[in-house]
């Protein structure tokens, strides 16, 4: 018999912010791992390099980018308007989380390492903020 696996922090923190009203107030349930391309505001979740996790262990931290896209005005600026309460409203939100649990996924800790950013998406124009956070998730049933 395998041992347990700690549930995809990528994966706990896409669920928990769709079951944050504040959030889900603003995006509805558009968060995920990748844009579909034409859908604003869209809140893109990636995990990337930085943290050294264990895997095997019951607990794992990672280092996730968390992309907030608002798209491009009818005159193709970035429009601004629509990504800027959506990444306050993240900033909010993490600062003050807690915990969070839903099913066999326990959300422990949440920090942000790196303050938002606001760029142009090179591909697109589309206005697009990122921001990078830590990540701790463990199993809610304690293997």
């Amino acid at each position: 018999m395998t041992a347990p696996v700690v549930p995809s922090p990528t994966v706990t923190f896409i669920n928990w912010a769709k079951a944050n009203a504040a959030i889900a107030g603003l995006v509805g349930t558009s968060v995920s791992s990748k844009h579909p391309g034409d859908v604003f505001p869209w809140v893109e979740v990636r995990m990337v390099p930085g943290i050294v996790n264990f895997p095997e262990a019951t607990v794992t931290t990672a280092r996730l980018q968390i992309n907030v896209l608002g798209g491009r005005k009818g005159n193709g600026f970035p429009n601004w308007a629509v990504a800027d309460p959506v990444v306050r409203t993240l900033i909010a939100e993490i600062k003050a989380f807690s915990q969070w649990e839903s099913g066999d996924a326990h959300l422990a800790d949440l920090s942000l390492i790196e303050e938002p950013q606001q760029l142009e998406d090179p591909d697109t124009g589309d206005a697009r903020y990122w921001m990078d956070i830590v990540a701790t998730v463990r199993r809610s049933d304690g293997q």
